[in-house]
């Protein structure tokens, strides 16, 4: 189970410290760990959750040479949205797809990912 006291997502800021990161009543999966080649075409990194799931944390890192750019819930554009700088880490939690992007090559990005339902 992955916890943080300080949790920042895509689409929102950073969770108050006083919010609790777990809730007594979930039930987590076992972590999904993958490496994905992220192109210069938008390239899935999580799929968006399925049925039942009520809340998903996973953490990404930026294994490559070059930037990724992320976005959530719907394919990215290089350049113009999040930017996952090479050797950078993020924790997301999200019920939506996220998508990365490179400029051009491909760039590897560790995924490990964990949901509750």
């Amino acid at each position: 189970e992955m916890q943080n006291s300080s949790t920042t997502t895509l689409g929102q800021a950073a969770a108050s410290a006083s919010m609790p990161v777990v809730d007594a009543t979930d039930t987590w999966t076992s972590p999904e760990n993958s490496i994905v080649s992220v192109t210069s075409s938008s390239t899935p990194l999580l799929a968006a959750a399925g049925a039942g799931v009520r809340k998903r944390k996973a953490i990404l890192y930026n294994m490559g040479a070059q930037t990724v750019s992320l976005r959530e819930g719907a394919a990215p554009t290089a350049g113009a949205h999040f930017p996952l700088v090479a050797g950078a880490t993020i924790t997301v939690e999200t019920l939506l797809a996220v998508n990365g992007i490179v400029a051009s090559g491909t760039c590897n990005v560790a995924v490990i990912s964990e949901a509750a339902s």
